[in-house]
């Protein structure tokens, strides 16, 4: 027999949602997507992995708890004071997250870590550019300083004269174009 829950728990509902929490996570800058592990069953949310203080903690079970959709939360986020990452783990997980910057072409950022001390360097042409990737350093769990280096500069000739990538509007108008003719 059906019942009027049954669409709320389906796994297709748990799938956008985990999605839709996996995304606040990465946009509250008081927590980082890659200390917190998401699982939802059945509209059941899990909350796992281990940050280095209370307040991103609290950051985290604040997201997930005022989601709509939400059901409930099941609370395994350890806190850990004296969690520790490498410079290398830290740097990998730096480029990760440095790649989602939407940087114009001419723009350039490079993350280099020493003793949980970040460094950002590179070239930037927008002020919110070098504020991000200050942002995206700080709130990863482990990292004991940041230190931004990036330049702010005015785009070249030669930058600006560099094609912007198509919008996705453009796309679909290019691949219609480009499709064979259906029969």
């Amino acid at each position: 027999m059906f019942k009027s829950t049954d669409f709320f728990h389906s796994k297709k509902h748990d799938y956008f949602l985990e999605k839709i929490l996996r995304d606040r996570l990465m946009w509250d800058k008081r927590v980082s997507i890659h200390d917190v592990n998401v699982h939802v069953e059945s509209g059941h949310v899990i909350l796992s992995g281990k940050v280095d203080a209370e307040v991103k903690k609290k950051a985290a079970l604040e997201d997930i708890k005022t989601t709509e959709g939400v059901w409930d939360v099941e609370d395994r986020l350890e806190i850990d004071m004296g969690m520790q990452r490498s410079d290398e783990e830290i740097r990998i997980i730096l480029v990760e997250v440095m790649s989602h910057l939407w940087l114009k072409p001419g723009e350039k950022v490079v993350a280099s870590v020493y003793d949980g001390i970040v460094y950002l360097e590179g070239i930037a042409f927008r002020r919110r550019v070098k504020a991000l990737a200050d942002s995206l350093a700080w709130e990863l769990s482990c990292v004991r300083d940041v230190y931004n280096l990036i330049q702010l500069k005015e785009p070249t000739q030669a930058d600006q004269n560099v094609p912007e990538p198509p919008s996705s509007e453009e796309f679909l108008h290019q691949m219609q174009l480009t499709l064979p003719p259906s029969m």
